[in-house]
Formats: C-alpha cells, structure tokens, sequence
C-alpha cells in the first residue's frame, strides 16, 4: 500500500505587545521562540541551500506570529533582549574561565547568541524576509491558521465569525507573503464542519485545436456553491497520478478550466492532457498545480454540465471522458 508523507511545522504563539511597559515578562515568549527556533531554522535552510539539498516542508506560521515579527516595537525589543544575552554569555566566559565544566557551555552560548544576532540582522531584523525568499525560492510553502488561532468549533453556531477568521487570515497572509495562501492549519487540529465551503465556481469551456493551445473561449458556466461542492468533491475523489513520467513534458487537449473560491483563496483546476516531447506516453486529468488527479467518468460528468461540453476533444482527455 503506498503513502504519502509530509513533513508540516506548525509556528504559533499568542499576540504579546505591551507598548505601555518598558518590559514586559510575557514578550519573552516571542523573544525565546526567536533564538531557539525561528533563528536556528533559518540558518538550517540556509546550509541545506548552502550544500545544494532540496529539503521541501510545509511551515505553519500563524497571523499573530506574523504580525509579531514585522512590528518595529518587538523588532527594537528583541535587538535588546540578543544583545543583553551577549553580554551575559560574555561575561560568564570570563566568570568560569577557570572552570572546566562550566567554561565550554558559557562559550558555546556566546557563540551561538553571536551567529544568531548576525543573522536577525542580515534579514533586517524581520525573519519574514528569510521565510518569504525561501517560499519564493521553493524551498518551502508557508501556509496559514485562524486569524487569532481560534478554536474554530467553538465558533460553529456563528459561521460568520469562522468566516471572518480564515479571510482575515487570508489577506493578512497576502500582504507579508505577496499570494494567496495554499493551505491553513486548523488551531488545535479543531474540525468543524463548514470549515472547507466552496465558494460560487466558473468553469470555462474551451474549444481544442491540434497544437499547444486552446483555439478560443466557447462557453462559460457558474454554478452555485452547493453544486461548486459536488464538483470539488467529485475531483478529489479521484486517485492521484504518479509522477509525470518525462522532464519536458508538454500541454495539449486543453479542454475547462475550473475557477473556485474555497476559504477565500481562489483556486484553479485545469482538466487537461499532455505527454512527453516525443508525442508518446498519454499523460493529464485534473491537474490543479501541486497533483494531478486521474480523468474518471464521475469527474468529467461532474464539471460536464450544459453548455459545457468537450466540444471537438479527442485523443486523451475525449477517450478518458467519454468512453
């Protein structure tokens, strides 16, 4: 039986500012979480770059984490708090000099407090540049949570506040990161039912010429949110394909595309064939960017819906759709 693996770091922490107070004991938590985690990760994917390793994982952080990071307050903060823990390392070097035990663990402090006060500077004292540049990069997906890490179930008899959760996450997300976000965690791994509604869905009929493109827009279908359900349900429901069996593998056959809203983040699906440079190997299906899912007859009867139609189709996509 196969599986699938993915490896997901989840970076939450509750919102902590406190501009009233020089100091405050709770900002700490922020300040730790960036010397003991956030830091020493970024210089981890820093050296598998650095050695040309391609270690591709998901990292959750959260709206509050975010706006944390990017406020000019906790920023100058935390500069404080680095370099005050400098100053102590140093000083217990020179305190256990003579201490055979103790001496080792006050030097490798210092020098890890060193490295990471180098590289809270180097980003500019925002860590968002290092994740974004990565993301940007490939070498990670950032996606997002509840805009305050709310216990979403809690919420279920006021669905506008769950909606007003994952929006407000969602646009919170665009303006740190420059796109829309392609997954959320739910806080907590809290379920409720709802939380995954399709929003209205277009899809768009297009009718196939014989080179790599599409000859031009035929029709053009929007269905409500119940029936944008049935299809997202029907597609995913179809199995997943192995991977594309050439490295030059080209497009052909286009035949819909589908438009969706789903938790606020627009999505699209393409219902499409391809294969590789040498015209063998009949590879496509629904191939929403990240997999491709197998054409079934349920699938294709689903987003099939009048005036839409695989208008002149063949090959491929015809075979697989229409028997």
């Amino acid at each position: 039986m196969q599986g699938y693996f993915s490896l997901l770091l989840h970076a939450h922490l509750p919102y902590v500012r406190h501009p009233e107070h020089p100091r405050f004991l709770e900002e700490n938590w922020l300040f730790e979480a960036i010397t003991e985690c956030y830091i020493p990760l970024i210089e981890k994917i820093e050296g598998w770059i650095g050695d040309s390793m391609h270690v591709p994982f998901t990292l959750t952080l959260t709206p509050t984490v975010c706006a944390m990071l990017i406020d000019p307050l906790l920023q100058s903060r935390y500069s404080r708090y680095l370099d005050e823990l400098i100053d102590l390392a140093e000083r217990e070097t020179h305190r256990t000099h003579w201490d055979k035990a103790l001496q080792p663990l006050s030097s490798f402090y210092l020098e890890r407090f060193q490295k990471a006060r180098g590289t809270w500077n180097r980003y500019q004292q925002n860590l968002l540049n290092a994740f974004r540049a990565f993301q940007d990069q490939e070498k990670i997906e950032i996606i997002t949570s509840a805009a305050t890490h709310a216990l979403l179930p809690l919420m279920e008899s006021y669905p506008e506040s769950i909606r007003a959760q994952v929006l407000v996450a969602r646009d919170h997300y665009k303006s740190c990161f420059g796109r829309d976000p392609r997954g959320i965690w739910l806080p907590e791994c809290a379920y409720v039912a709802g939380v995954e509604n399709v929003g209205s869905m277009v899809i768009c009929q297009y009718e196939n010429g014989q080179d790599d493109t599409a000859r031009g827009l035929r029709a053009v279908v929007r269905l409500t949110p119940d029936r944008a359900r049935a299809v997202v349900d029907a597609i995913a429901a179809s199995p997943i394909m192995a991977p594309r069996p050439c490295q030059t593998p080209i497009r052909r056959d286009l035949a819909l595309l589908i438009r969706f809203e789903a938790n606020g983040v627009v999505r699209e699906v393409y219902l499409q064939a391809g294969g590789c440079a040498d015209g063998t190997t009949p590879y496509g299906g629904f191939d929403d960017g990240t997999n491709v899912r197998t054409l079934t007859r349920a699938g294709c009867q689903a987003v099939l819906i009048s005036p839409a139609e695989l208008w002149g189709s063949g090959g491929y996509v015809g075979n697989a759709c229409l028997g």
